[in-house]
């Protein structure tokens, strides 16, 4: 399998002050997530975010295991989302909503600063392993 050179273990994950899970098992891979924004005016491209997998609540070995549990039937080809990767700083939060922290922060991108996206913006996502 590629990922197998990727694989690492989860980073142990706090939620309210409680560890979710600690454990040596390799539960998930060393991918970084970024994106850019450009606004209709201008032509470079700026980082929002980077954010890794490994800082998942859930890693995807989990949520198969919770997608499949009840009977679902999966096949071959079937896309899994992880949905929002938010990471512990501010720089790694993965969202616009969490980076502007509810429209109470200024996000920079370029010149210029956002609470959120605008009509006309145009969002990039990437991801690196």
């Amino acid at each position: 399998m590629i990922l197998v050179s990727y694989s690492c273990n989860q980073i142990a994950t706090e939620w309210f002050g409680k560890i979710l899970r600690v454990s040596n098992v390799v539960f998930s891979y060393v991918v970084q997530v970024m994106l850019y924004v450009c606004n209709k005016l201008i032509t470079h491209y700026y980082t929002v975010l980077l954010a890794i997998l490994q800082h998942m609540y859930w890693s995807m070995k989990q949520q198969l295991a919770h997608h499949t549990v009840t009977g679902c039937n999966l096949q071959p080809g079937d896309l899994l989302a992880s949905g929002t990767i938010s990471g512990p700083t501010q720089d790694s939060f993965g969202s616009m909503l969490e980076l502007c922290w509810k429209g109470t922060r200024e996000v920079p991108l370029g010149d210029e600063t956002r609470k959120f996206l605008r009509d006309g913006d145009t969002v990039i996502m990437s991801g690196l392993s």
